[in-house]
């Protein structure tokens, strides 16, 4: 519940609600660039500058697990398919997206986000061109 809460947070684009979530040091990575929390949030939610009608559901419900490994380790995986509408292109974009987070109790110690960001690109190039 606590993941379909963030990932709703996301389209809402409110993800500052949910950073008690996070331990304040915990080890946050988006496809190759290590960040801080408010820089993800800050990040994720510029992409509603550049899109509209955001979901993570739209093409096909969430896959989402959460589980405990023989280490200890209690991880929350979720993979499902972005799509929003281009301000500037017009495009509908589709995009795998994959996310795992580690939890230490009820806190978030390390996520990792992992897509193609091609088309976030090409919308950002699009709005840059005016």
């Amino acid at each position: 519940k606590t993941m379909m809460k963030f990932t709703d947070s996301y389209v809402n684009n409110d993800l500052i609600s949910m950073s008690d979530l996070f331990t304040e040091d915990a080890k946050i990575m988006v496809n190759d660039s290590d960040l801080t929390y408010s820089q993800m949030a800050a990040g994720f939610s510029s992409g509603h500058n550049y899109f509209d009608n955001i979901s993570n559901n739209k093409v096909q419900p969430y896959n989402l697990t959460t589980t405990r490994y023989d280490n200890g380790q209690v991880w929350t995986l979720c993979w499902f398919i972005w799509t929003g509408s281009g301000k500037y292109t017009g495009t509908e974009a589709q995009i795998l997206v994959h996310y795992g987070f580690r939890w230490q109790g009820d806190k978030i110690v390390a996520a990792y986000h992992f897509f193609d960001p091609t088309l976030i690109n090409n919308e950002i190039a699009a709005a840059s061109k005016g």
